[in-house]
């Protein structure tokens, strides 16, 4: 095989440019003679990669249009789903699995709980059951770390984005007692509580702050107690008491507490500083989700008992608000991105309470989740399962 090539040396570049894409080149093949244009056939080439590449990543982008995926639905009841890095992470009575935007199963733990509890904080999954058993395990990328032994029944079960994990259980002589370990399982801190029943607890990111929401009762009203303990020092350092109302869900938002009960919502500092309380005074609170850190969305009602959306950020800052024409059964929030559904339809809300966009699922939606780009949610049934692009 013979190549002729015949490139004349010109000094500039748009000259240069132009023989290199007109120059003919022969090529000798089995006694015969082909010509081409060798630059030519580079920009083809590229051409075609660069398209090729497109399709790729138009292939990996989730449709507009709801895709069924593949999922097992035979036993453990209906998945509850939740945001898990750029993923997202479903479980129910018998599974643990993550899947991504294209549908794929990342990983996947047959894990049989009676009446499981999962939380999830940077790449780190704490598995509990509530039903008596006193199981509880930490997990990483689907393998089991760490499985600790409590001894007494699990009441609420948190963690952190470095794998420490706070526990609040029953506990003989007392109304309940909380435990931290670190993520290797030893024992960094535990009090026990002998004011109020716990009713939940949380644990700060950077593991210096922890919180536990107690029932204080009496023979006419039901009051909570939060409890503000610096774990550094090991001691409680704030108490903030709220009357009349049941504290049942506690989260950090950074350095500030989140604190919903059935009547208001509340932010302290770390240490236990009062902050501000958004009342929910007749509203009739039903689902909310305080998971993310950009917005908090809480399901009311109005005076004539139609569905209200009410966003806020973490700083108890009304931002939007959005009035359903009916009720709504799901709710999900990630980052700024809120999707409710109701039936069959799935619909985007934007930050301020506006509309944006409905899709309707071929099945009834029993829960939602929203993938970590905020973009694209996952819509289960009964049976089936849809992965939608809403943004």
């Amino acid at each position: 095989m013979k190549i002729n090539r015949n490139l004349p040396i010109l000094k500039h570049p748009k000259q240069q440019l132009s023989v290199f894409f007109n120059t003919e080149t022969s090529l000798a093949l089995r006694k015969k003679r082909i010509t081409f244009r060798p630059g030519r056939l580079i920009l083809l080439l590229i051409a075609a990669l660069l398209v090729l590449i497109l399709l790729i990543n138009l292939l990996m982008i989730p449709s507009h249009r709801p895709r069924s995926i593949d999922m097992d639905f035979e036993t453990g009841g209906n998945y509850t789903l939740i945001p898990f890095g750029n993923n997202i992470l479903l479980y129910n009575k018998q599974y643990i699995k993550t899947v991504n935007t294209r549908g794929e199963t990342l990983w996947s733990l047959n894990l049989p709980l009676s009446q499981p509890i999962v939380e999830t904080a940077g790449d780190y999954v704490l598995a509990a059951d509530l039903a008596g058993n006193s199981f509880a395990g930490l997990f990483h990328g689907g393998e089991k770390l760490q499985e600790f032994s409590l001894g007494n029944d699990i009441i609420s079960a948190k963690l952190n984005k470095d794998g420490d994990c706070a526990f609040a259980t029953a506990a003989d002589g007392y109304k309940g007692k909380v435990t931290v370990f670190d993520k290797k399982g030893k024992e960094i801190f535990s009090w026990n509580s002998g004011e109020g029943y716990i009713m939940d607890i949380a644990l700060s990111d950077n593991g210096k702050h922890l919180a536990v929401a107690q029932l204080i009762s009496t023979t006419d009203t039901a009051s909570s107690r939060i409890q503000f303990i610096d774990l550094s020092r090991k001691k409680v350092v704030g108490t903030a008491d709220r009357e009349g109302t049941v504290v049942t869900e506690l989260r950090f938002s950074g350095s500030r507490l989140l604190a919903v009960s059935d009547l208001e919502l509340c932010g302290f500092s770390g240490s236990g500083r009062f902050q501000y309380s958004v009342s929910f005074a007749g509203k009739q609170p039903g689902k909310y989700d305080i998971s993310s850190d950009d917005l908090l969305a809480f399901l009311t009602s109005d005076n004539r008992g139609n569905a209200v959306l009410e966003l806020y950020d973490t700083a108890g800052k009304l931002k939007g608000s959005y009035h359903a024409d009916s009720g709504i059964s799901n709710l999900a929030v990630c980052g700024s991105t809120v999707i409710v559904s109701r039936q069959r339809d799935i619909m985007y809300i934007n930050s301020r309470g506006k509309l944006k966009k409905t899709v309707s699922s071929p099945c009834d939606i029993k829960s939602l989740g929203v993938f970590g780009d905020q973009k694209t949610v996952l819509a289960a049934g009964s049976t089936s399962a849809y992965i939608v692009r809403m943004r």
